[in-house]
């Protein structure tokens, strides 16, 4: 199917009304609640979604509903959607991104939920444990909390001289940035790196934020896994190339779009496999008897193209553990 015709019949499932098959078969409704702002914005995870559901036999209009919805970086977004999905009577809610998942949990006690692309779903209090959740929510962590210090370690190990570095933090998720900025500075202490909040609430707002870096003169800035700076990626590859700064991010996307490197879990992969969760609750698994689970690989890119604009001569050693070099 080509991406056109594949985001029209996503586009299509968030709103079109059901064809008479799908009515009389009265196939189990999936509500989907996305951090962006349409189908097109979030096609890369929208398409991995939907590889992940086919390969457990879950498909729209064949054997599932699929009911999308697009936040777009709101947070009333999230509860306002939440309501419309509890009047379809969906069978199983599914949330993307932690504060989605939040949303949901404050929404209902009793829907199953399974969040995906959570970074400390204990910490922030989505589950009581990861191996027994408890409640009615599951889901995949992606550990972006606890790896944020390797990070920051990969970034020092690029520029052996760095002794500052930003974080780009979104606070309209105040706990989760909270954290990530606890985490932070306890990998900057370890390796002798002040590390600087660069709080966002919105994608103009990282314009202040890089105008802020630069007065504090930082060596170099760390993105947070959020759903804001995935949207977000040219706008951040494109105030760093301006200034000159090496940027280390969360996922292959903003290196793709012209940051310095990422080092992350696969998130497209987190989100395939979460058609398995959704298959086994439609089959009757309760939420809390499933265990949240975590990445088992993390990945590193380096863009070496954007490394020659900026300056940055990335060691040997760091090329060869890359699992991609961006010419």
């Amino acid at each position: 199917m080509k991406r056109r015709e594949f985001l029209a019949s996503l586009a299509g499932a968030a709103s079109a009304p059901f064809g008479a098959a799908a009515q009389q078969r009265k196939l189990p409704r999936i509500g989907v609640l996305w951090p962006g702002a349409s189908a097109d914005a979030e096609h890369i995870r929208l398409e991995a979604l939907r590889e992940g559901l086919k390969a457990v036999g879950l498909v729209h209009g064949e054997t599932i509903v699929l009911e999308n919805r697009f936040a777009k970086q709101q947070p009333d977004g999230f509860r306002r959607h939440y309501e419309e999905f509890a009047s379809l009577n969906v069978a199983v809610l599914v949330a993307i991104t932690q504060p989605a998942a939040r949303a949901a949990q404050r929404a209902t006690k009793t829907l199953p939920i399974v969040f995906l692309l959570a970074p400390d779903p204990v910490g922030t209090g989505l589950v009581d444990n990861l191996a027994m959740p408890g409640g009615n929510i599951t889901g995949l962590s992606t550990m972006a909390v606890e790896y944020i210090g390797k990070r920051l370690e990969i970034l020092k190990e690029a520029i052996p001289t760095l002794e500052s570095v930003g974080i780009l933090l979104n606070v309209q998720d105040a706990e989760t940035a909270m954290r990530y900025s606890a985490a932070a500075r306890a990998g900057g202490e370890v390796l002798g790196v002040t590390v600087i909040p660069l709080e966002v609430r919105s994608g103009p707002d990282l314009n202040d934020a890089i105008s802020r870096s630069l007065r504090e003169r930082v060596q170099g800035i760390m993105t947070t896994q959020d759903g804001l700076f995935f949207a977000e990626r040219r706008r951040i590859a494109g105030l760093a190339l301006a200034h000159r700064i090496p940027v280390v991010a969360a996922t292959r996307d903003l290196v793709e779009s012209g940051v310095l490197m990422a080092y992350g879990p696969n998130l497209p992969a987190i989100i395939r496999r979460g058609g398995l969760l959704i298959s086994k609750i439609l089959s009757g698994s309760r939420p809390r008897d499933l265990p949240v689970e975590q990445p088992t690989k993390f990945e590193l890119f380096v863009n070496q193209t954007t490394a020659h604009i900026i300056g940055v001569e990335v060691p040997p050693t760091l090329l060869a553990r890359a699992d991609e070099v961006i010419e």
